[in-house]
């Protein structure tokens, strides 16, 4: 905007009555001078606030409704299992009773208290089924944390991962400990719930969905699982929500300190079974080649999950009244890839079971 100088000389027209109605302004040159100030002192504070406003927006923090929503970002304790229940060592407790629906809307569901839930229906059906109820295991959610951020994140559901690992190699990668067993579901919601109480119906139809699966249905109700870890992710972008219960069978305490060989290429394993009734039967050793890398639209593609190890060696085991058992074995390692060590065992019903098939060691070429 120009301004006139305000120096100048204004020739004063001759002066003219106006009607009662108009408005006059007189044209002496300090009228003038006070115009000026009051059109610079406006466009001074439009200014100033201009610049305020501009400060404000980059200061002030925002919440990023765009990031995924994932466990291990909040700044809660270790996850612990007092009761059944996941809870933290904070002094504040998590029920399993969904709170009551909160006034304010959400940005992102509470993945927390989702858990919780989804335990509690767990349990409620095992308790119906006269099966004991699992308990929280931190490396499988860890393990079913990993995998539900990736399915949510790309979109699909599947029990092998970007990376060419079923559930058993990547519940070995968090050192999770006893046979691991997975259940995956994931669905594109209408919409995305404004509420922690419409998320909670949200993981209530997903479970009910989840169990209509037999294989499903199976898995929870087994009665020689012990624990569980469940994996939750909700992708605010394309609405994808994943699920992975990863169910754990946890009977054997080992004692050996490493499954690595020694000089000699032998594995001296040594342990005790939990349960009276579980009797070992053989420790079984198989064989997988080391994994490729799979492409989304391979993933987009649901299968089973079948092992692909084969079994290359099955050594006898037994082990003594008070349940401890040594084995020395000498598996061979001539080859690069994963060397998966399952100890097969039956329980007093006669029943054949896998009780533990996490022990993988891993023989990569240079």
């Amino acid at each position: 905007m120009k301004f006139r100088n305000s120096n100048r000389r204004v020739p004063i027209p001759p002066r003219r009555v106006p009607p009662s109605s108009a408005v006059v302004y007189r044209h002496s040159h300090n009228q003038k001078v006070e115009l000026k100030t009051i059109i610079f002192g406006f466009v001074g504070v439009v200014v100033c606030l201009s610049i305020g406003a501009l400060i404000l927006y980059f200061v002030l923090p925002r919440n990023n409704v765009n990031s995924i929503t994932q466990l291990g970002e909040t700044p809660s304790a270790a996850i612990t299992v007092e009761n059944n229940i996941v809870s933290t060592t904070s002094t504040s407790s998590v029920s399993m009773t969904p709170a009551s629906s909160p006034t304010a809307v959400l940005m992102s569901p509470d993945i927390y208290q989702l858990q919780n839930y989804m335990l509690s229906l767990v349990n409620k059906d095992r308790d119906s089924s006269n099966v004991a109820a699992l308990l929280w295991n931190n490396a499988a959610a860890q393990a079913g944390i990993a995998h539900a951020n990736e399915m949510a994140k790309f979109g699909f559901v599947n029990h092998w991962n970007l990376d060419g690992f079923g559930p058993d190699s990547r519940f070995f990668q968090v050192k999770g400990s006893g046979c691991v067993q997975e259940n995956v579901y994931g669905v594109k919601l209408s919409d995305s719930p404004s509420t922690q109480d419409e998320w909670l119906q949200v993981i209530d139809d997903a479970y009910h969905n989840l169990v209509i699966d037999l294989a499903n249905r199976e898995n929870i109700l087994a009665p020689e699982h012990t624990h569980i870890g469940i994996g939750i992710s909700y992708n605010p972008d394309t609405r994808w929500l994943a699920i992975d219960q990863e169910l754990v069978t946890q009977q054997v305490v080992f004692e050996s300190d490493s499954f690595s060989p020694d000089a000699n290429g032998n594995i001296i394993i040594t342990g005790k079974i939990q349960a009276e009734n579980i009797q070992l039967k053989t420790i079984n050793i198989f064989y997988e080649s080391l994994p490729s890398s799979l492409s989304l639209s391979q993933l987009m593609t649901y299968r089973e999950f079948r092992s692909p190890a084969k079994l290359i060696q099955e050594i006898p085991i037994s082990q003594n009244t008070d349940g401890r058992f040594e084995a020395n074995i000498k598996p061979g390692f001539d080859m690069p890839g994963l060397y998966h060590v399952r100890f097969i065992a039956t329980i007093s019903i006669g029943t054949q079971i896998e009780i533990c098939a996490n022990e993988i060691i891993f023989l990569r070429s240079d």
